[in-house]
């Protein structure tokens, strides 16, 4: 089975309805904009506007630093 499968029959077997992994997870252009691409544009401007926030965000940083070399200059390239 593959991950999406797995992930779908999660999320229709045991989750809260109300819980933000029952709602939608994926899709295309086409299942996106099945109710119109006006329409795509307001839910993705409700989304932005009710749910995107700073305080919210994460960054993950992946680079390869030799063992006993010290993550300055990459805190600096962070910043």
């Amino acid at each position: 089975m593959d991950n999406v499968r797995a992930e779908l029959i999660l999320a229709e077997s045991i989750t809260d309805k109300k819980h933000p992994c029952a709602a939608f997870g994926w899709g295309n252009k086409k299942s996106l904009t099945e109710k119109g691409e006006d329409s795509l544009w307001q839910d993705l401007k409700t989304f932005f506007d009710t749910q995107y926030s700073a305080e919210r965000m994460y960054i993950v940083v992946q680079t390869m630093v030799p063992n006993g070399k010290d993550l300055s200059e990459v805190k600096q390239w962070v910043k």
